[in-house]
């Protein structure tokens, strides 16, 4: 059912689950989305938040989706994902998407919603270059409210320390492969997480290896191994032109041996096709600072610093998007 319309018929719909198919075959159709704005990929979490996603429609045809949810008096894109945003049809005209947030800001206003906080997908995620979003929420001055980085590789440039480390590995004779039970590795990442930064994984050990039996495709686990031990693993997330690294951990004998190193190194090589390979964060949150010494280990592959910027705007400025557009002189 619309959630609004006008007479060129433009509309918002709420998102329920009949419409499931058609959002995942949108967004499997887009250059500029991510595999975890799907719903098999959001619904490991649905019971957590209060859902209100959103589709934007002219007559019968789907022209964009937004991962939404709402927390009090906030609308979040999304709560339950590392990015959120609204992905667009390709290719589709600034004034369409001008007019389709109008529609947007106007409904979570009637909802008694006061600000909606968007984290953008980054460039190396996408296939195509589009800012579109980012361009309006400027025009509505919403405030960068963080900022954190991914490291990124395209081509590898290796420190004098990474070689010595790698030569130590193949010395060795590591070996690795894909595994499809996630236990051993689980156990290894919470020890390592537990024990180093006080912290455990995002996922339940059933959460993330439920996650790669549906989305096979998209989320894999490679592990290094010395004879039969695990000494490294890495939990990949798979995008389009992009190979992220999830999570990733180390035994204590296999970073005496550059394990992991040695498996991330392995992992580029097999993937010849990827543009961006992504090392993950080395921000806290939480103390809003970066880990130097997890910085310096990503720089030593040659990666470089990917901005990650949120988004925070405050839906009473709404009007403003109607001063983007120059008048047109009277003759």
């Amino acid at each position: 059912m619309p959630i609004s319309n006008d007479d060129k018929g433009f509309y918002l719909s709420l998102f329920d689950h009949s419409h499931s198919a058609l959002w995942n075959s949108f967004l499997e159709n887009s250059t500029s989305a991510s595999f975890q704005f799907s719903r098999l990929y959001m619904q490991h979490h649905q019971n957590r938040f209060e859902d209100i996603s959103v589709l934007f429609w002219r007559r019968d045809k789907l022209l964009g989706v937004l991962p939404l949810c709402k927390d009090h008096k906030k609308a979040v894109s999304h709560s339950g994902l590392s990015f959120g945003e609204i992905v667009w049809a390709e290719p589709m005209p600034l004034w369409q998407k001008v007019l389709f947030w109008k529609q947007l800001l106007q409904f979570l206003a009637a909802q008694g919603i006061e600000s909606l906080y968007l984290k953008p997908l980054p460039d190396y995620q996408k296939g195509t270059l589009d800012h579109s979003n980012e361009f309006i929420l400027g025009r509505l001055n919403a405030k960068i409210v963080m900022q954190e980085f991914s490291m990124v590789l395209n081509a590898p440039q290796l420190s004098t320390r990474k070689k010595r480390s790698l030569q130590k590995a193949q010395k060795a004779g590591l070996w690795w492969r894909r595994e499809n039970s996630f236990t051993d590795f689980w156990d290894l990442l919470s020890l390592n997480l537990n024990t180093r930064h006080q912290t455990q994984p995002t996922h339940q050990l059933s959460e993330i290896q439920w996650l790669a039996s549906v989305l096979p495709e998209h989320i894999q686990l490679a592990c290094a191994y010395q004879n039969s031990e695990l000494l490294a693993g890495a939990v990949l997330y798979l995008n389009q032109n992009c190979l992220h690294i999830q999570y990733m951990a180390n035994s204590d004998k296999g970073r005496q041996l550059g394990a992991l190193d040695w498996l991330l190194t392995e992992l580029q090589r097999h993937h010849p096709n990827i543009q961006s390979f992504s090392l993950g964060v080395s921000t806290i949150r939480a103390q809003n600072c970066v880990n130097e010494g997890l910085h310096i280990w990503k720089e030593e592959f040659g990666a470089k610093l990917a901005l990650h910027q949120h988004y925070e705007v405050q839906v009473q400025q709404l009007h403003l998007l109607d001063s983007i557009w120059c008048k047109k002189k009277k003759i």
